[in-house]
Parts: C-alpha cells; sequence; structure tokens
C-alpha cells in the first residue's frame, strides 16, 4: 500500500521483470473495468511500470475501511457476470471449446464487502479460461478452507478436477498447508454430494 499522510494512494504490486503475470493481470483488469460490471467493482489501474529490473502496477486503493469475506455464499449471478466481463479476453488455441472466461482466483480473500456495501473483486492475475464453474467451485472450497462455510451443491465434475490437481500440486509443507489440505478435503464432499 503507498500512503501519503497516512492515507492510502495507490496499492502497488510488484514482480521482476520478465514474468508475465502483471501484464496478464493489467489486461484482464482493463478488460473487465471496459464492461462495466453491475455486481461487483474492480479497482481502477493507475500505471503499469517497469524499472531497475522490477514490473510495478498500481491499483486504486480500496477505501480505507473493514473489508470483510462476503456473509454468505455469492449467488451465480456475480459468476455469470465475471465470465461476462472477462468475454473478450483472448482465447489460446488450445482452449477446449466449452471453457468460459474466469478469474481464476476467485477466493474470499480476493472478493471483499467494504463496509457501504459494495462488493470488490481484486487479484486479477490468473484470469483466463476455464471449465464451467471453475470460479464457484475455487470460491466453495475455499470459503470451506478459511471461513468454515460448507459448500453448497454443485456439478461441476471437470471444475473440481482442476482444483483438485491444482492443490494436490501445490507444494507440500509451506506456509498454505492447512488452506490447501482443508481445499482438498472440500473439494472431496463436492464430489460426495
Amino acid at each position: 500500500m503507498l500512503l501519503r499522510t497516512g492515507n492510502p494512494v495507490a496499492f502497488l504490486k510488484c514482480r521482476p521483470s520478465g514474468e508475465l503475470e502483471l501484464d496478464r493481470e493489467a489486461a484482464a483488469v482493463a478488460v473487465a473495468c471496459g464492461a462495466a460490471p453491475l455486481t461487483f467493482h474492480v479497482p481502477d489501474i493507475i500505471a503499469l511500470t517497469s524499472t531497475a529490473g522490477w514490473d510495478t502496477l498500481a491499483f486504486a486503493p480500496l477505501p480505507p475501511q473493514p473489508h470483510r469475506p462476503l456473509p454468505s455464499f455469492p449467488d451465480d449471478s456475480l459468476f455469470e457476470e465475471i465470465a461476462r466481463v472477462l468475454g473478450t479476453l483472448p482465447r489460446p488455441l488450445e482452449t477446449p471449446s466449452h471453457w468460459i472466461p474466469s478469474h481464476g482466483d476467485c477466493t474470499p480473500w480476493n472478493l471483499r464487502r467494504i463496509d457501504s456495501g459494495v462488493i470488490t473483486l481484486v487479484d486479477w492475475e490468473c484470469a483466463g479460461w476455464g471449465p464451467p464453474g471453475a470460479d464457484k467451485v475455487l470460491y466453495a472450497a475455499t470459503a470451506a478452507a478459511v471461513l468454515g462455510v460448507e459448500p453448497p451443491e454443485m456439478d461441476y465434475p471437470e471444475a473440481v478436477a482442476l482444483w483438485r490437481s491444482h492443490f494436490s500440486e501445490a507444494r507440500k509443507g509451506s506456509r498454505d498447508e492447512g488452506l490447501r489440505r482443508s481445499a482438498l478435503a472440500a473439494l472431496a464432499r463436492l464430489t460426495e454430494g
């Protein structure tokens, strides 16, 4: 967070130059903002710069007030709108024809409710294409893992398999080991239902 006299001016993300995450995120945010979502807010990009071997992406800061996870599981309109606003993202040639645009990291810590009631979706560097239900399944698994919210019934076997593979391949023993295990357990419950 970049502050001026104690007030937020920008939120900064930095990566070593040559890594493409920030370019990908800037493109996704530009597409999402241009589509004017109705169910959530996307912080505007202030600048994308490169200097001294580092790329920096600066976003407009969120209001300086408490941010919380959503009080309940988001309804389908939010996930449908994510796909809609990202609809003009380039589709890689090898993408299966039934895959849809997705945020790619739709979790309780990236989908926040500000005290004013505004829902804000941040961290777009994983945006791209995924199986139907990918964002909804990831949100369900991570909400179960960190908030103890039991995942709702859903039928997205390909999305469950995608995230099961992702969490299974994540580095074991890392600081996120508890999240990894809890998310895998939630994904198992999704396939049992």
